[in-house]
């Protein structure tokens, strides 16, 4: 049995919003697995369609494309043999007939068994004037990330970050595996070298990076002071753990929090991304809140800009 329509109504039975999908029929004879090719969702006043088609090579999902009710179209591309099968390629956004945005993803192996595949570069381009923004990424031997480094649009070198971890015997030994714990982490502006390095409470600390450089690990002094995991507290223990990248939570808070707002934005009829006026609009007169300020200064002047409007080179 497959679900075809989710409905929320009132009390008093009034329809409040629902999305359906357009599963074919039990009634006729698939020759693949059941699967829509457009979603529809109704906020209570208004409805938009989303178009999904999937391209299959080889008997595999190749690429997927989907179409918004604006007319966008995020096209994601798969990888169909090899150790990346099924591993995202590149992506891009624009329209039927433009691309405006290709996000391409290179990927690195160990090259045996199990091959350990994991992201080496993202490249992002702008289709219309062929600048580029680049993220690379490299792992020690156990494929943890050791150093990224960040590049602006021209591919100008803007921050590097680089990660120790702990590789004595007591955490690296087979019997225990603990090979994720840091160390240290050191934040540059442009190039790993002494003089470019980001020093923590810093102004440049507190409007470019996120970490600054940590002596000794959190492990070592909640083991110091509870002797034992068993003993720690679990709001202390949580509170503790180590920052996702690019976030002030650990992997636990995180996903409190981001379960708590999920809730919130669904429960939420108002919600703006929900709001199919925007999409309306974005029809209407070719504003589309994904776009950035660079965008839609060009589609109203044909004017090219920066990427970042509000920051110059020089």
């Amino acid at each position: 049995m497959i679900v075809k329509e989710i409905d929320e109504v009132s009390a008093t039975g009034t329809l409040r919003n629902s999305v359906s999908w357009n599963f074919p029929s039990g009634t006729t004879a698939q020759s693949d697995a059941p699967t829509y090719s457009q979603q529809t969702v109704f906020d209570g006043v208004n409805s938009g369609t989303w178009t999904f088609n999937a391209t299959k090579t080889g008997g595999l999902v190749s690429a997927i494309a989907v179409t918004d009710p604006a007319g966008t179209v995020t096209t994601t591309n798969l990888f169909t043999s090899g150790s990346y099968t099924g591993l995202v390629s590149s992506e891009t956004l624009g329209t039927s007939t433009t691309t405006l945005r290709t996000i391409g993803t290179t990927w690195t192996s160990d090259g045996g068994t199990p091959a350990n595949p994991r992201v080496s570069r993202i490249t992002t381009t702008l289709n219309d004037s062929g600048q580029q923004s680049q993220t690379t990424y490299g792992y020690d031997s156990y494929c943890n990330v050791t150093q990224s480094q960040e590049f602006d649009y021209g591919l100008i070198l803007v921050r590097t970050t680089q990660t120790d971890y702990l590789n004595t015997s007591a955490y690296t030994a087979s019997t225990v595996h603990i090979l994720d714990r840091p160390t240290q982490t050191r934040v540059y502006n442009g190039t790993a070298s002494s003089g470019n390095l980001v020093a923590p409470g810093t102004q440049a600390a507190q409007e470019e990076v996120v970490v600054g450089t940590r002596r000794s690990t959190v492990a070592a002094r909640l083991k110091a002071l509870y002797g034992t995991v068993d003993r720690l507290d679990a709001f202390v223990g949580m509170v503790s753990e180590r920052h996702v990248n690019g976030t002030e939570f650990g992997e636990l808070q995180l996903a409190m929090w981001k379960k708590q707002f999920a809730a919130i934005r669904d429960g939420d009829r108002f919600f703006y991304q929900d709001d199919l006026v925007l999409r309306i609009i974005g029809a209407t007169f070719h504003v589309d809140p994904r776009r950035t300020l660079a965008e839609i200064v060009k589609l109203n002047t044909g004017v090219t800009l920066q990427p970042n409007v509000f920051k110059f080179a020089g």
